[in-house]
């Protein structure tokens, strides 16, 4: 795989007075490079071998996200529009045949290249990846900012060809939740919720509407997740669903594509919100619309 990193450009902001918000690490092992950004509310890890995309997200410690399945973007190709050896027509992230042109992270708003064994610290954190995932480019951001309680996920695709003659479908976003977040709730729009619970472990799925934010809750951990997105995104055909599995409770969000977008040099952009928080199980409903609330207007 081959991609650029910038190159280090300023003297990174350890000497704030208040400090770094965020701490940023570079790793290596078996799995190749492994990028972390954490403080003490949120800590996410994103992988080169599965391009650049999330494999862990933790709250002070606790497992929210994993490397269950693949995070990200992922797309059904049509045979036509697959490679030789993309047999399946998945094309994307973990499943692979994913072309990383470009990855560049940013501390400040300044590129710099972190080796991996280095660190650095800074107020707000910028991932940047430019990529091919077979008809579609994407250009893929992760933004950690000063609030230092949240991440913001911003998806760009652009057609590099028809798309009714070469996909499918596309997963915009993707997250393996660990499989103790077992309730949810969703805002369908700014007041109408729906809930339910995924504890069945079966493959069966759940929610499948378009929504405006969803929020998962851990009883035992006393931890959550809120997704929300600036608007409610058109889906196709189910939207918004969670996949009950015996290790996670996965969140799909299948826009509307081709139908958002379908001739070559056609772009659309989608955002998310995500946020953790801490509560108790009776109040974490509560809890989750007060955050959900402050989130809407303001991605």
């Amino acid at each position: 795989m081959r991609y650029t990193i910038g190159v280090l450009l300023v003297t990174l902001c350890w000497s704030c007075s208040a400090g770094p918000v965020w701490h940023v690490a570079m790793t290596t092992g078996k799995a190749g490079q492994m990028l972390t950004v954490s403080n003490g509310v949120l800590s996410v890890t994103v992988s080169e071998k599965v391009s650049w995309t999330i494999r862990e997200i933790r709250s002070g410690g606790t497992l929210l996200v994993g490397a269950f399945g693949a995070n990200g973007a992922v797309a059904s190709v049509k045979t036509a529009a697959r490679l030789p050896e993309a047999k399946d027509g998945w094309m994307g992230t973990g499943h692979g045949f994913e072309t990383v042109s470009g990855y560049t992270v940013a501390l400040d708003g300044k590129p710099v290249e972190l080796k991996p064994g280095e660190t650095a610290g800074a107020q707000v954190v910028t991932l940047t990846k430019a990529s091919n995932i077979g008809p579609l480019d994407q250009v893929a951001v992760i933004r950690f900012p000063e609030t230092g309680d949240r991440m913001i996920e911003a998806t760009r695709f652009t057609a590099n060809r028809t798309l009714a003659d070469s996909l499918n479908f596309v997963y915009a976003y993707m997250h393996c939740n660990d499989n103790a977040l077992t309730e949810w709730r969703a805002w369908l729009d700014q007041e109408k919720t729906l809930d339910g619970a995924c504890v069945k472990d079966d493959q069966s799925y759940g929610l499948q509407k378009e929504v405006r934010a969803v929020a998962l809750f851990a009883p035992g951990a006393g931890k959550g997740l809120v997704y929300v997105y600036p608007e409610v995104y058109p889906g196709d055909p189910k939207g918004n669903f969670f996949w009950d599995r015996k290790r996670d409770n996965k969140l799909y969000f299948r826009p509307k594509i081709p139908g958002a977008i379908g001739l070559k040099d056609d772009t659309c952009a989608y955002q998310l919100t995500v946020m953790p928080f801490s509560t108790v199980s009776e109040d974490w409903r509560e809890k989750a619309g007060e955050i959900v609330a402050s989130l809407i207007g303001k991605e």
